[in-house]
């Protein structure tokens, strides 16, 4: 949290979009020390699949980084409900973006978790014999 703080400072002067990397940034920050101790304690964890899927969605995080950069320059919502739509339509853009990124660099961590979410819709909806 004070990672987050701290860069959220300064990179609020980027607007909204600063704010955004800010998290971002400190949540990589954070994957990576969690993956240095992980792999402290346990001999190892970084093989060829997990240092491609980390190169990936790094990739995939500087697209959507940018996308929030960008985004809302195009928005001017004012008060406390605007910058509330504001918010949302950057989330959902850059998360757009993001998807469409991991899509593009063929992630098997983005078919993965379609399959899990494709799996549960079929667990969840009742079939004819039910």
């Amino acid at each position: 949290v004070a990672v987050m703080v701290a860069l959220a400072w300064p990179l609020s002067r980027l607007g909204l979009g600063g704010v955004v990397g800010a998290f971002g940034l400190a949540f990589t920050l954070a994957a990576v020390v969690g993956l240095v101790i992980l792999g402290r304690r346990t001999g190892g964890i970084m093989g060829a699949a997990t240092s491609s899927s980390l190169a990936r969605t790094g990739l995939a995080t500087a697209v959507m980084l940018v996308v929030a950069l960008v985004v809302p320059r195009g928005l001017a919502g004012t008060g406390a409900l605007g910058a509330l739509v504001d918010l949302v339509m950057v989330g959902a853009v850059a998360g757009a973006a993001y998807l469409a990124a991991l899509w593009l660099l063929r992630s098997p961590d983005l078919a993965w978790a379609a399959a899990q979410v494709r799996s549960r819709r079929r667990a969840a909806s009742p079939g004819p014999d039910r």
